[in-house]
This record gives structure tokens, sequence and C-alpha cells, in this order.
């Protein structure tokens, strides 16, 4: 193999055969061990050559109280759970009418880059990840494994991030707080402004989502280390702390020292903007579904969505083996996970549908007979399996998937992780529409986004204002 041939391997951006990308990662490995001794060592050093930041120093001196609240993603759209929950909880802080809200966000797509007005006095600046920065995070990604590391990569080299620190800057002068909607950017913030109030929103317990997701070779274990330290640096540094469940606030004050308030604040769903449809009206549904996608009409229909997150690949995968034992069922995975799935022979049964628009998924959510949430990892709790009580859909989750729910209350059909077969046959041979009416109300009650904000918002008046 001659030398150019290695450089590129080790360095080219272009898009390569699945074939080539596991000799790319073996030639950066490498690499890394020639040249450092040891990939640790190699990932140090990449971190090492970021830039320092530029201080824009612009002294903006705004009147209202400002809050900026700081995300590794964009959260316009808002699609994905992580993005509702950060709309959500912003969108509630401005209902005080003193009150303006500031999202500074990161993007790997150039066309979500831009300022947009989202609400009065709520706005967002997402800021393109430049190449420097991107070749910066590919080089640890190549030493470690075929996973997203941009959130982490983040956190660790936020000064490399073009115009990002520059704009935080100018945010945080005469702001009255910060809220971090996951902890990567916490170093970020203290640097900019050392002074500043934070609130410290856990939408997962992230060492412990990233303990399943990165993989367990000295490159997994060396950004999972950092993750540690900054997650730890921002919930020890808050003035405020919240967490979706129970669990993960436990599991956090264990792990580590939380001298600041703390509170559950859960995940939620916008009761409003979801249809409650259940007998004779779901099927209807079904049947304008089947002809939608091409199903036969008269079998049951079970349904999974989700993103492109690690653990909907596994549970996506999980389905699929369910599928071959219940050749009378179709199964419709939607979301990017089905994109991900590369399962060469898929049953017939199995209806891989990828990212679908609005007016389907609205469909898929009121014409299908149950809903499924087989999660066997992951951390904070489960919007879909809210989505899915709210539009009057049975549910058979597992235990893990119905985290942060009382599932008796809300008719959960909980099943263990080796009878998710069981469980749907159990759940479709007796359908009670008083099981989906019981969801809607529990979700109403415990889960609607507007009591959740009002919660957060009273919250962090308390804290950080008094």
């Amino acid at each position: 193999m001659t030398a150019s041939l290695i450089e590129w391997l080790r360095t080219s951006e272009s898009p390569l055969p699945e074939g080539v990308r596991a000799l790319r990662r073996g030639v950066a490995k490498a690499h890394a061990v020639a040249t450092h001794r040891s990939i640790p060592a190699f990932m140090d050093s990449v971190v090492a050559t970021v830039p320092p930041p530029r201080r824009s120093g612009s002294g903006s001196g705004r009147s209202a109280r400002r809050i900026v609240e700081v995300s590794t993603y964009p959260l316009h759209p808002r699609q994905t759970g992580g993005q509702l929950r950060g709309w959500h909880l912003a969108e509630a802080l401005t209902h005080d009418a003193d009150t303006e809200v500031s999202i500074l966000s990161l993007t790997t797509d150039p066309s979500f880059a831009g300022h947009r007005q989202l609400a009065p006095r709520l706005s967002e600046t997402c800021v393109a990840i430049p190449p420097d920065q991107s070749a910066r995070e590919t080089a640890l990604r190549l030493v470690t494994g075929n996973v997203s590391i941009t959130d982490i990569a983040a956190g660790l080299m936020w000064n490399g991030l073009g115009s990002f620190a520059t704009e935080l800057d100018d945010r945080l002068d005469g702001a009255t707080a910060a809220v971090l909607v996951q902890p990567y950017l916490v170093d970020a913030v203290n640097s900019l402004a050392p002074s500043i109030a934070v609130v410290c929103d856990e939408h997962n317990d992230e060492l412990a989502l990233k303990r399943s997701i990165l993989p367990g070779n000295s490159g997994g274990r060396w950004l999972l280390a950092r993750v540690d330290e900054l997650e730890q640096r921002a919930v020890e540094g808050a003035a405020l702390v919240t967490a979706t469940t129970d669990d993960d606030l436990d599991a956090l004050d264990a792990r580590y020292r939380i001298d600041a308030p703390s509170a559950i604040v859960p995940n939620g769903v916008d009761t409003t903007e979801i249809e409650f449809i259940t007998g004779d009206d779901r099927g209807r549904r079904k049947r304008e579904l089947s002809v939608m996608i091409g199903l036969g009409g008269h079998r049951p229909t079970a349904l999974f969505v989700g993103s492109g997150h690690r653990p909907n690949i596994d549970a996506g995968r999980d389905i699929i083996e369910v599928a071959h034992r219940l050749p009378h069922v179709d199964f419709l995975l939607a979301g990017r996970h089905s994109t991900l799935l590369h399962v060469p022979h898929a049953p017939s049964n199995v209806h891989l549908l990828g990212v679908v628009p609005g007016d389907l998924l609205d469909l898929l959510l009121t014409g299908c007979d149950v809903a499924l949430n087989p999660m066997h990892a992951g951390s904070g709790s489960n919007l879909k399996l809210l989505t899915y009580l709210a539009a009057g859909i049975p549910v058979v989750s597992t235990g893990v998937g119905a985290r942060g729910i009382d599932a008796a209350s809300a008719a959960v059909h909980i099943a263990d992780e080796d009878d998710l077969a069981g469980g749907i046959t159990r759940v479709l041979s007796g359908l009670d529409p008083v099981d989906s009416l019981a969801g809607r109300q529990y979700v109403e009650e415990h889960c609607d986004w507007r009591a959740i904000g009002r919660r957060f918002a009273a919250l962090v008046a308390e804290h950080l204002h008094s």
C-alpha cells in the first residue's frame, strides 16, 4: 500500500464504500499508535490543536432579562425528543413578559444554519460546524468506532467551533442565566461567563447513555472519561439541576456532588397536537393507512417509531426477530432508525418506512393496532411512549422503555425483553378501549408540555431570579 493511499484513507472526507471504512479505521489507529504511542495520547493531541476562542467584547447591554440556551444540535425544526424538550422549556420561560430566550445551537447541516425567530421573545441562532472542527472530530471517531460523537467533540473543542464562540460570548454578555440543553458545552459557558447562573437540564444521564453506545476499546474509554468529566462539571457547577426521571437524578446524585437544588422535570407531549382515536374511527384510519402504504388491510399492525439513536436501532433489530415468530402481524418501522438497520433479508411482514412526513406519522399513530417500545438501553424518559398513549394506541413496552412513568396507571402492557412476541399476542387478543382512554388521561394529567413548562419556569424563577 503506497504512502499516498494510506494518507488518503486516513484523512479523506469523501464518502467511502462500506468495505473501505474498516480499513480506514485500521489505518487511523495504526497511525495514532505510531505517532503518539497510544490512542489516548493521540486523542489528547487532537483536542490540544484547537485554537483559542475569539472574544467579541460587544457589550450588548440589553435591558430585558435574557436567558441563553445552548445546544449541540438545532432545536428547530423540532422533531426528536431532545429538540421538543429544549424548545418547550425555552418557550415556557418566555411566558414572563420580561424574559427573552436566545437559543444558540450547532449543526452539521449548513442548510439549518442561520437566525430564526421561533416565537415572541424566543429566537435561535444555529451555527454550522466548520470543516476544521469536523476533521478533528473525524480523527477522534476513526480511532474509536462508527458512532456519532459530534456532541462530545463540541464540548471538548468548543473553541474550535468557528463563529459559535463569538456568538455565545455576545449572547452571554448581560444575560441573567444560561441553560445547558446537554452538559457538553459547560466549559464554553463557564469560560466566557464565569459568574453566570447555569441550569443543567439532564435530558439523559449522559454517562449512562454513552456507555451503552461507545465501543469498549481504548478510544471509547477515553471518550467516556471525557463525558464523565464534562457532565460532572455541568452538574456540580449548576445553580439548578433538572432531570427527567427519579432514576436519572438518583444516578447523578450518587456519582457527583450536587449542592444546588435539583428537581424532576419529566418529558412530555403537546396533547393539543395529538389526535386521540379509538374504536371504529381507528378502523377507518387503518384502512386508509393500508391503502397508502400497500398493506392488505385485514392483518394486525404493530408500530415502532424511532430516530437514528443507537438504542432505537437495537430495538428495531429486536422487532425484526420477533416478526419471524408472528408472520400474521405487519410490523411498521418508521423514523431514521429504519434506514440504519442493515438487515439484508427482513421478513415480508416488516415494512421499513424511513423518515416519514407528518401526515403519514399521524396516520400511523391513529391507524395501527398496537405500538411497540422494546427498549433495553437508554436514559431519560421516553417521548415516543407518551405520544403513543396520547394517540390512543395500545402500547407493549419493556420496563426500560416505560421508565419515568407509572405504567399501571397509563395502562402500558409491560413485557420482558425475551417475551415481546407474547406481549404483542396478548394485547392483540384483548384490545380494550378503556386502556386507551386511561393512557390519554395519564398523559394529559402528568405529561403535557404546558404544565411541565410552567413547573420548569417556576423552578428557574425561584432558584435563579429570587
